[in-house]
């Protein structure tokens, strides 16, 4: 499963001890007709191990690139090896925005557009 930070998703249900773990330990926030969401209080040390036992499968995460909208794997990024995802910025560039000549302008713009 790929989630996307910054962005809701669905999750099939799971009981009840699961759900209480997932927003109480973990930090996920929930809304009905949304799904879940990661927050900046979430626990991704504690949810990835627990999601993949839930579901059975393999768990990842991506990210939104910040001046593009593009989809950016985290596993093919260039600072995968060093990234701390318990604070990982929504704000990530992906690589062909990354060597734009026009970059950092591009970002400062879309920053300043964000926090109007």
């Amino acid at each position: 499963m790929k989630i996307s930070i910054g962005e809701h998703f669905k999750l099939p249900l799971m009981g009840k001890d699961v759900f209480i773990k997932l927003t109480r330990e973990v930090g996920l926030k929930y809304d009905s007709k949304e799904g879940f969401m990661i927050t900046p209080k979430t626990r991704l040390d504690i949810l990835v191990p627990l999601l993949r036992e839930a579901l059975k499968e393999d768990v990842s995460f991506v990210l939104k690139c910040f001046i593009c909208g593009k989809t950016t794997p985290c596993e093919t990024c260039v600072y995968n090896a060093v990234c701390d995802r318990k604070s990982v910025s929504p704000a990530c560039i992906c690589d062909f925005c990354m060597v734009k000549k026009d970059a950092f302008p591009l970002y400062t713009e879309k920053f300043t557009e964000v926090s109007e």
